[in-house]
């Protein structure tokens, strides 16, 4: 549903969460949000190609390898157009790359706490795929994995959905692969009323989320980071969401 909130956090205590500083936000327009993160399979299906399957193990696995904002709005406009010519789509909606703000709106779920379901990181491993003891158990190099938490998986990515929903219903909206969100990464966050940030030149891309390799604390809900160039990432994948045309 449209609402406010207020996106960031007040725990801006060091270089990694200088731009948490809360803004407040409204959202006009209700939209809806992917339950998980595209998969290989529904990324197969919309542009009839897959990734090195190096790092990936099914085609329920979170797609990875996206590095602008630009190629999430190439695969959102070609899902819009096979679902259009289908007839599966109602008249004036279109799927789109969330803005940071629908992200962490949806992310939230009307919580106020770091995670969306309290503060506690022991818990993480309920909701998310992270740096974590069964991480550094499989392989020791990652010495900076949180031992506070387990969720089952080491060194690779888990199949979209494996851990428990939000408050409305969203998985993975913490860990697995990182998500790039449609507003490009600036050193404040945006507010006011449906606020969307793109930079022309020399442009950021914004990750949300964090992933299978993150710290706890970039898992987040208010944790924002970035990538540059078009490298492409087995932590990096994207979410979509659904919303009425302007």
């Amino acid at each position: 549903p449209p609402g406010s909130f207020t996106m960031g956090s007040d725990e801006t205590d060091d270089a990694a969460t200088r731009d948490r500083t809360p803004v407040d936000v409204k959202l006009s327009r209700g939209f809806w949000m992917g339950e998980h993160e595209v998969t290989q399979r529904e990324y197969y299906a919309v542009r009839r190609r897959t990734v090195s399957p190096s790092f990936t193990t099914g085609k329920n696995i979170p797609f990875w390898g996206a590095s602008e904002v630009k190629s999430v709005e190439e695969i959102c406009k070609g899902l819009t157009d096979i679902e259009r010519k289908a007839g599966k789509l109602p008249s004036g909606w279109e799927y789109v790359c969330p803005t940071e703000a629908q992200w962490e709106y949806a992310c939230r779920a009307g919580s106020k706490t770091r995670y969306c379901f309290g503060d506690s990181v022991s818990q993480l491993g309920e909701y998310g795929n992270c740096a974590d003891a069964a991480l550094h158990e499989e392989n020791p190099n990652y010495y900076f994995a949180t031992r506070e938490t387990n969720d089952g998986f080491g060194e690779r990515l888990s199949p979209a959905g494996s851990f428990m929903p939000n408050a409305w219903g969203l998985r993975d909206m913490h860990g697995n692969v990182a998500e790039i969100v449609a507003d490009h990464l600036t050193p404040e966050r945006p507010g006011g009323k449906d606020p969307l940030v793109k930079v022309e030149k020399d442009a950021t891309t914004q990750i949300r989320g964090g992933a299978w390799c993150s710290l706890p604390l970039y898992c987040e809900s208010s944790f924002r980071n970035g990538i540059s160039g078009r490298d492409k990432y087995n932590y990096v994948g994207f979410r979509i969401a659904l919303v009425k045309e302007n």
